[in-house]
């Protein structure tokens, strides 16, 4: 066990060692030494199923070297997300989707039929036409997604392995989803694919395509995936988002929700009967006590309240903000109220303590009078005709 234990260690320190030698390099030249050495040894670490020393090494440099950090971490999501040996290469893709509902938000498995065609479309849009396409049987929510760097090897691993030539291209991936999703009505969705080729090159569309062209192939395929989940998402309001490298196509779609859950806020209130010009939007930061929970975001929570009954919330939005983005994310809130014909904005000056109920966890909103208070329907609305839980 010690000598186990000072390997690890070792492992560690190389990989910390190689990432800040990295930032400090001058030339490509020189990057290329750093960057074969930091891919060997984060691939062989994750061949072998763990990644604890790549968490401990990136932990170590997350406040002492951000630059050196953000390196080693490239290299780290590069080989969970990515699969290369002498028989080819794999790459785990990620397929976003956008969606609201004022019912719940479909969570589980999709018709095969539908999947192989969401995969079809896929190999024959977004590859070469050459790759093996599979696609996880299930429509996945964040909670499902797999976040270590082993456990995203992991199921590309389950994605790729050898299969008969008649199989289907779906594979079940039903383990994934271990606890019900979180019952808000806007929410993002993923499917996920793997590619595999004997060629790298042909995982992928032609690199001497025009970007316009590119740009109109995702669309294609945003289309037709939209078309063939159509009976599996009834009863909700969807987009299909470009897919991606897992890892960036996760980040991506967190930007994205930003707008779609706003915008989906307005919608889910007017299924309720109001319309943008009845209702006041107000919206505060919510700043956590950094001694309770270190590792808390500040979020910007935007509440709506019907004009006639000012002091109540019926529905509300929370987007998680960085220290840097304050000054923007309030220009960007009230824009993108104003675009949904919703015109009473107010943006409380003081801020407010990050908490939730302590009943059912459900965030708590600031009130244009400035009160925190829960989301509560108005006395005239049916709350069991809507989704059960608010964001």
């Amino acid at each position: 066990m010690p000598e186990q234990h000072n390997e690890q260690k070792l492992l560690r320190d190389e990989l910390q060692r190689l990432a800040l030698l990295l930032t400090e390099s001058s030339t490509q030249l020189e990057d290329a030494r750093y960057e074969k050495a930091l891919e060997r040894l984060t691939k062989e670490a994750l061949d072998q199923g763990d990644d604890t020393e790549i968490e401990a090494a990136l932990a170590a440099l997350k406040n002492d070297n951000p630059a050196a950090y953000d390196q080693l971490l490239s290299f780290a999501e590069e080989s969970a997300q990515c699969i290369i040996s002498e028989n080819g290469a794999s790459l785990l893709v990620i397929v976003p989707l956008l969606v609201w509902s004022r019912y719940r938000n479909h969570c589980g498995q999709i018709a095969p039929n539908a999947l192989e065609r969401v995969a079809a479309s896929y190999r024959s849009i977004m590859t070469s036409g050459k790759a093996q396409v599979r696609i996880g049987n299930v429509l996945l929510a964040p909670e499902h997604i797999p976040e270590s760097f082993a456990d995203v090897r992991r199921v590309l691993a389950c994605m790729t392995a050898p299969l008969a030539d008649d199989a289907s291209s779906v594979v079940d991936l039903r383990h994934l989803i271990d606890k019900p999703p979180a019952a808000d009505f806007a929410d993002t969705r993923y499917l996920l694919i793997s590619v595999s080729a004997a060629s790298a090159d042909d995982l992928f569309r032609s690199s001497d395509e025009d970007y316009v062209e590119r740009a109109r192939a995702e669309m294609d395929f945003c289309l037709e995936t939209h078309r063939a989940l159509e009976f599996a998402m009834i009863g909700a309001v969807y987009e299909v988002q470009p897919p991606g490298a897992f890892f960036w196509g996760w980040r991506q779609t967190e930007n994205a929700m930003r707008v779609w859950s706003l915008k989906s806020l307005v919608d889910f209130i007017g299924s309720m009967g109001y319309k943008p010009s009845e209702v006041i939007a107000s919206a505060a930061f919510f700043v956590p006590n950094g001694s309770d929970n270190p590792d808390a975001m500040t979020e910007l929570r935007v509440g709506i309240s019907p004009r006639r009954v000012p002091d109540k919330v019926v529905s509300g939005i929370a987007w998680p903000v960085m220290p840097d983005e304050l000054e923007h994310v309030q220009t960007l809130a009230t824009d993108i109220l104003h675009t949904k014909g919703v015109r009473n904005v107010v943006f409380h000056e003081q801020d407010f303590p990050l908490e939730w109920c302590d009943d059912c966890g459900c965030p708590l909103y600031a009130n244009p009078q400035g009160m925190v208070v829960h989301i509560e329907f108005a006395d005239d609305k049916d709350a069991s005709s809507f989704a059960p839980t608010l964001n």
